[in-house]
Formats: structure tokens, sequence, C-alpha cells
């Protein structure tokens, strides 16, 4: 059906989008190893929207090393930081002298550039991604692909964007398996 079709470039465009937020993530992981290591261990992720947030803000050790722990309180609590706990953590972190590099400033502004790419591509995902699930919503079924074992939020989806909607097409369980490669 032609909401099948939708759901198929739909998801196409989602890996699409996170196979660059991997690329771009990983320049990034790259470059801060060279002169700012810390900023890798602060949060669970270097693409989530909280350490970009902090490398934008202070984009160097230096910068880091300068915050009180009020104001990284602060700073996390505009951010919307929910793990409380670990705001001591990351404050010890930033104050523990690392070794960093003696030339940072090119590292530094390579950073600065993949920083709002990786913002972009966040905001992008999370809107194909509500798209993603709207249109999988008007799908007559999408409740029973939902039911699936182990069909998560886009697994769903992706499945009923893969294998379709007319079932003329496997017409028996073999089929369907020869298909996706399960069958001897």
């Amino acid at each position: 059906s032609s909401l099948v079709e939708i759901l198929l470039q739909l998801t196409r465009a989602f890996a699409q989008l996170q196979r660059q937020q991997t690329r771009v993530a990983n320049q990034l992981r790259q470059v801060l190893k060279q002169y700012y290591p810390v900023a890798l261990e602060l949060f669970s992720d270097i693409k989530t929207n909280i350490a970009l947030a902090f490398l934008q803000a202070f984009p160097t050790p230096q910068a880091a090393h300068a915050l009180s722990f009020e104001q990284l309180t602060d700073f996390l609590r505009t951010q919307h930081y929910t793990h409380r706990r670990r705001v001591g953590h990351i404050y010890h972190q930033l104050q523990t002298l690392s070794p960093t590099a003696t030339v940072w400033q090119g590292a530094e502004h390579h950073a600065l550039a993949l920083v709002p790419v990786l913002q972009t591509l966040n905001q992008q995902m999370v809107q194909l991604k509500r798209e993603i699930l709207q249109t999988f919503a008007r799908h007559p079924e999408a409740s029973w692909w939902q039911a699936l074992p182990g069909a998560g939020q886009l697994t769903a989806p992706r499945l009923l964007a893969l294998i379709g909607d007319n079932r003329a097409v496997f017409p028996e369980a073999e089929v369907l398996q020869a298909h996706a490669g399960t069958v001897p």
C-alpha cells in the first residue's frame, strides 16, 4: 500500500541519518581524544544533547577546569540534566588534571564545527521518528505488528515497511523465511 511505501522511505531515511550520526560522532570522539579526552567520560555518550551543549559552553579543558561546582550545577540544571547524583563525579573529573595537547586550538575549532552538525542530526532524527510513529499508527495492522514479541518502538514499523502488507507475496511462512534468509 502507499502507506507502507511511505513508511519504507521514512525508515530508510532514519537509518541513513543514524549512520551519519555515528560517522560524525566518531569524528568528534577522535578530535576530543587529541585535546580533551575527559569530555568523552562526562556523559553517557558524546552525541547526547547534554554532552554537545557542554562542549559548546566549555570547549576546552581549561574552560571546564575553571568551572566552580555551583556553575556546573547551574549549567546542568538549565540543560535539564536528570542524573543529579553524578554531578559530583563530573565535577571531580573536570578538576582532575589530565594530559592535554600543547597546541589544541585547531582541534577545538574542529570539535566546535562538528557539534552543531550532531545537534541538527539529533533534532532531525527526533522529528523523523515522530513521523514514522504517526505514519505507522495510521496503518490498520499497526497493533498487530506492535504485538510481535520483541518488536520495539521502531522495529515494528521497520518490519511492516520491509515485509509489506500484501499477503499474496508470501502465501506460506516458508516463502517469508526464504525471503528473510532463515531457511536452508
